[in-house]
């Protein structure tokens, strides 16, 4: 399979130093077109699967494809397939990261690479909108 997404034995582990594993040999493929529920009980992986496909989480094992081509390229994620797909967790009876929207925009474009000055000019423009 090419188009869309090919999670091969991702293995991701929490980053507080325990080395408890999150999300343990899941294997998945998302084919364009068609719809993919993720369903699951608290606790279960949900977010964190969506938070490593989005790129804010590092991979102990495994492999995630897009189109084809690896989503990471050594310790950090491609760009280019950050910015041609994109993800919008949201907890809206939470905010955990950011104290404002503004602050939470930005904490949203941290796996992009983005500098700070390009970081607020894409924050302002959405808050404009």
């Amino acid at each position: 399979m090419k188009a869309g997404w090919r999670l091969d034995r991702v293995t991701v582990c929490a980053d507080d130093g325990s080395g408890g594993e999150l999300l343990r040999s899941v294997s998945l493929c998302m084919v364009p077109g068609t719809v993919t529920l993720i369903v699951g009980r608290n606790g279960a992986g949900k977010s964190t699967l969506l938070e490593t496909m989005a790129g804010l989480r590092a991979l102990k094992s495994g492999r995630i494809e897009v189109d084809g081509q690896p989503l990471w390229r050594g310790a950090k994620p491609r760009r280019e397939a950050l910015l041609r797909y994109g993800a919008a967790l949201q907890r809206s009876e939470s905010q955990w990261f950011a104290r404002s929207i503004r602050d939470e925009l930005h904490y949203s474009m941290k796996p992009y690479g983005f500098d700070g000055h390009e970081r607020e000019r894409r924050a302002a423009d959405a808050l404009r909108q």
